[in-house]
């Protein structure tokens, strides 16, 4: 997943992992229909378990960043 999702363990806004999840999925034909961010947050959270950091935005409407 880190090969694919992070670059060289770079920090990437949930929202851009987001799109690029669901474009990772659908380029394998599946359907995702309305995937929120939380989904993407706990798929994280299960993969890299406490190597995963997650740090809120101070602008309300911006999504949080995640890092390796």
């Amino acid at each position: 997943m880190d090969n694919v999702i992070f670059n060289e363990h770079e920090i990437r806004s949930l929202q851009a992992l987001l799109a690029d999840y669901k474009r990772i999925v659908g380029d394998y034909g599946y359907q995702l229909g309305d995937v929120k961010s939380s989904y993407l947050n706990e798929l994280l959270i299960d993969e890299y378990q406490d190597t995963t950091g997650f740090k809120e935005r101070r602008e309300m409407y911006k999504s949080e960043w995640v890092y390796l």
